[in-house]
């Protein structure tokens, strides 16, 4: 009389049940790496953004156009505006260049701080509302008196 206890089915269902565990935590853990990825390249495309912004208003000031001229501000997408044409136009402004000049003898010394003004800060707001800086650049140019 041989008689067996059970379809032995219970083990299957074990080995199956680790499997599917298995399979759940390399997805988990797959996901997570992907969103970190995806987090990085969003940094590396905003720093990009901001050294292009930096470079590009340290080369404007140099070139002779007036800090006050050049106070740049760019919405999410960093297309570029000025403050006035920004306010004119009702622009969120997402990221600010503040530009710092300052004269030290024959020596103009130019610092330019992009900013991260958050999800974008509204027209009539003032620049004390963006304050993570993204990226600085620090220049200088020869500039001779008219003595010299």
């Amino acid at each position: 009389m041989n008689r067996r206890s059970g379809s032995g089915s219970g083990p299957f269902l074990m080995e199956m049940l680790v499997v599917v565990g298995f399979f759940i935590l390399c997805a988990s853990i797959c996901v997570s790496v992907f969103a970190k990825a995806d987090r990085l390249s969003r940094d590396a495309d905003r720093l990009n953004h901001a050294v292009l912004g930096a470079q590009s208003v340290t080369e404007e000031i140099k070139a002779g156009r007036g800090e006050k001229e050049l106070s740049r501000v760019w919405d999410k997408a960093w297309n570029s505006y000025t403050e006035q044409q920004a306010e004119t136009a009702g622009i969120q402004a997402a990221y600010r260049a503040d530009i710092t000049v300052a004269r030290e003898g024959s020596m103009k010394k130019i610092r330019v701080d992009i900013m991260d003004c958050g999800a974008g800060v509204s027209r009539g707001n003032d620049r004390g509302s963006c304050e993570t800086v993204i990226y600085s650049l620090e220049s200088s140019q020869y500039e001779p008196t008219l003595g010299q």
